[in-house]
């Protein structure tokens, strides 16, 4: 029996962009595996659904072979888990929200990626940025400027 390649669909945009509205609204439209992604930090009220892990069992993850992917920015330590292969292995596409300038790491370690990119107005962006306060004026500033070459 004929069993079909999976893709792996990385997601990526800046904070605000709608990354989380637009995962929610595929979930409900495609088939696909959609898998969380763990960073070493809390949850915040109207944050991403993401798995809160401590830096210890992060690094105590990537040490055991647990993540599949993984990448540090804004000091944290973000990772998509192994797990993600048994849906590869039968065929099933894997959607995840992604961090834009890890992607030349990404497509090196995988041919299978197909992108999307989702992007908003700069002032929609900031609006988002600034809702969950958790960066200072200066932060948010710095990362409104920031120009990165987003595809491989």
């Amino acid at each position: 029996e004929y069993q079909k390649e999976s893709r792996l669909i990385p997601i990526v945009g800046p904070f605000g962009s709608g990354l989380d509205t637009l995962i929610c609204d595929l979930k409900s439209r495609i088939t696909a595996h959609f898998t969380q992604r763990s960073i070493t930090r809390q949850n915040h009220p109207n944050d991403e659904r993401f798995i809160p892990v401590s830096r210890e069992k992060f690094f105590n993850l990537l040490r055991n072979n647990q993540i599949a992917f993984h990448w540090s920015t804004y000091g944290l330590n973000y990772s998509i888990p192994i797990r993600i292969n048994k849906f590869r292995l039968n065929g099933t596409d894997i959607i995840f929200n992604f961090f834009r300038a890890a992607l030349n790491n990404l497509s090196r370690s995988c041919s299978d990626l197909e992108i999307i990119q989702v992007t908003a107005a700069p002032t929609i962006l900031k609006s988002h940025l600034i809702l969950p306060g958790r960066e200072t004026s200066k932060e948010l500033n710095k990362r409104m400027s920031r120009i990165i070459k987003i595809m491989p």
